[in-house]
C-alpha cells in the first residue's frame, strides 16, 4: 500500500507539492464501533485506455506582454464547499523511440459529501490498481490481486488522496500564465483559458523540465480549475529515475474537474459486499476499530494482552480449535498463537499498543 501511496502523491510531487496530510492516529479511549453494511454495489473502477483527451489546440489571439496573466485572478482552490464535482488526473509516460507508454497512471476522484470514491490505476511499471469507497464513517478498499479491506474511516488515512485536488499546489506556482482570448467551453463550462510555457513556470528545484507546455482552463465565473494539460520532455526532471526512463522519453499531464454539483451516486465495490459482515473468529466484546479483508481480521481491545490470550485459548476451545504450544509464543512485547482444526489453521498476533491502554489483535486464517 505504502508503494501505491507513493505513486499517488507522485501526481502532486511532479507539480512542486509537498508531503500530504498526517498519519492517522488511534487513541485507546474511542469507544467500540461498529460496521455498518454496505448500501449499494457496483462493480468495477474505470479502465484506463492508452490514449489521453487531445490537448486543446490553441489558435486563438494572445494577450500581449503585460496584459492579463493567471496572477491577476483570485483562483477559486477550495472545492470543499462543493456538493459534488470528479476530479480526473492522468500522467503518462512515453518512450522517445518507440513512442510506446512506459508508464500510465489514471486517478479517479468522486465527491459527494461524506460519499467519496478514488480510484487509481497504474500501466507500464508497476502495474497496480486500488479503489477507495467511503461511506460516511466506514471505509472499504479494493486492492487488485487481494481483494476486499474493510476499515474505520479514521484508518483510511483518506487525507492522502484528497491532497490530490488540491488546486493551490500547481495554480499559484503559474501565475505568469497568460490570457487567450476568447473564451472557450471545456468540460461543459464556459472556461477562461491561460497558456504556459517553461519561461512562465515557478516551480520548485527539480520541478518541471526546460521543454514544457501547457493550457490551464478556469470556469469564467467561479475561477475554479475545470482542465490542466501540461506537456514535456525529460521525465527524470519529474523524480522518476527508474533506469529505463531516458532524456529522450516525453510526459502528459492532464487534470480535468467536472459533475460539479451533479449529484453522484457513490456505491460500495460488489467484492466488499461479504467483507462488511461480521467474521466468524471470536472477538472480545470491547473491538472496535476493525479491519478485514478475505480471512484476516484486524482490531483494538482496551483489555491487556494476557486477557486477550486467555479469551481466545477458552473461546476456540469451545469450537473445536487445538492450541498448538509448539508453534506459539508468549511474551510481553508480542504473542504469537497457533491453532489446527481439522485441515484449517489460525494464527493470532495480540500486542500492546506502545503508550496506550490498549492491545492489538490480528487474526489470519488459512
Amino acid at each position: 500500500m505504502r508503494r501505491l501511496i507513493c505513486l499517488i502523491l507522485l501526481l502532486i510531487m511532479l507539480i512542486g507539492c509537498g508531503n500530504s496530510g498526517e498519519e492517522a492516529t488511534q487513541s485507546a479511549d474511542i469507544p467500540p464501533t461498529a460496521t455498518p453494511a454496505p448500501v449499494a454495489t457496483e462493480n468495477v473502477a474505470p479502465t484506463p485506455t492508452n490514449t489521453l483527451p487531445a490537448a486543446v489546440v490553441t489558435t486563438t489571439e494572445a494577450a500581449d506582454d503585460g496584459e492579463e496573466t493567471l496572477a491577476d485572478v483570485a483562483v477559486a482552490n477550495d472545492f470543499t464547499e462543493l456538493d459534488s464535482y470528479q476530479f480526473t488526473a492522468e500522467y503518462v509516460i512515453v518512450d522517445g523511440d518507440s513512442a510506446e507508454n512506459l508508464q500510465r497512471i489514471d486517478v479517479r476522484w468522486q465527491y459527494a459529501g461524506d460519499d467519496q470514491r478514488f480510484d487509481l490505476n497504474t500501466r507500464g511499471v508497476d502495474a497496480q490498481a486500488v479503489t477507495m469507497v467511503v461511506q460516511g464513517a466506514q471505509a472499504y478498499m479494493v486492492l487488485e490481486g487481494l481483494g476486499c479491506s474493510t476499515m474505520p474511516v479514521a484508518n483510511a488515512n483518506v487525507t492522502q488522496f484528497a491532497e490530490i485536488v488540491n488546486t493551490e499546489q500547481f495554480t499559484e506556482r503559474l501565475g505568469d500564465a497568460r490570457r487567450i482570448r476568447p473564451n472557450e467551453m471545456i468540460n461543459g463550462v464556459e472556461a477562461a483559458h491561460y497558456q504556459f510555457d517553461s519561461t512562465a513556470l515557478s516551480l520548485q528545484s527539480g520541478g518541471i523540465g526546460t521543454r514544457a507546455t501547457g493550457d490551464i482552463y478556469l470556469d469564467a465565473v467561479t475561477n475554479r480549475l475545470v482542465r490542466l494539460v501540461i506537456e514535456g520532455s525529460d521525465p527524470q526532471a519529474f523524480g522518476m529515475n527508474d533506469a529505463q526512463f531516458t532524456s529522450d522519453d516525453t510526459f502528459s499531464i492532464v487534470y480535468n474537474v467536472t459533475d460539479v454539483g451533479v449529484p453522484i451516486d457513490i456505491l460500495v465495490p460488489d467484492s466488499c459486499t461479504n467483507s462488511a459482515e461480521t467474521p466468524s473468529y471470536p472477538q472480545l466484546p470491547d473491538a472496535y476499530d476493525m479491519t478485514t479483508m478475505n480471512n484476516m481480521v484486524f482490531y483494538y481491545t482496551l483489555e491487556t494482552p494476557e486477557q486477550a490470550v486467555a479469551f481466545y485459548q477458552e473461546s476456540l476451545a469451545t469450537e473445536g480449535w487445538v492450541y498448538v504450544d509448539t508453534d506459539s509464543t508468549l511474551s510481553p512485547q508480542t504473542n504469537l498463537l497457533s491453532f489446527t482444526r481439522d485441515d484449517e489453521s489460525l494464527t493470532i498476533i495480540i500486542s500492546p499498543v506502545a503508550d496506550q491502554d490498549a492491545t492489538t489483535v490480528t487474526i489470519m486464517g488459512e
